[in-house]
């Protein structure tokens, strides 16, 4: 990157100061070119990592959405099963009250009877 001058152009003094100051700023540049070589190494893990996370979040939202819909099903049909036990056992606790009062009346029916016989 060093560049030479025509010396006629410049005065010899001020030739070593501008070799100088050419030889820092390349110097320069090339750290600089370094410092952004790492940089953009570093920059292309991060973006690499940024990319394994936000697959492993779709994953992961993924598997939650699966989840909660089986869990949104599943309480869906305990609550139907649950609708349809309550169901049953209130069809269960009136035919055993109508077989009770149908029993109630025959127990009666017979209790007068007995005393109609004993009255006699």
């Amino acid at each position: 990157m060093t560049q030479s001058f025509p010396s006629e152009e410049i005065p010899s003094e001020s030739a070593p100061t501008l070799q100088a100051r050419l030889i820092a700023l390349s110097e320069l540049y090339q750290e600089t070119t370094a410092e952004l070589g790492n940089k953009n190494i570093g920059i292309t893990k991060l973006y690499s990592r940024l990319n394994d996370s936000t697959n492993a979040a779709k994953v992961t939202i993924s598997e939650l959405s699966k989840n909660n819909k089986d869990l949104e099903r599943d309480l869906r049909w305990a609550t139907q099963g649950r609708d349809n036990a309550e169901k049953a056992e209130a069809m269960a606790k009136r035919e055993l009250n109508a077989y009770l009062d149908n029993q109630d009346t025959g127990v009666r029916l017979l209790h007068l009877l007995t005393q109609t016989l004993y009255l006699e």
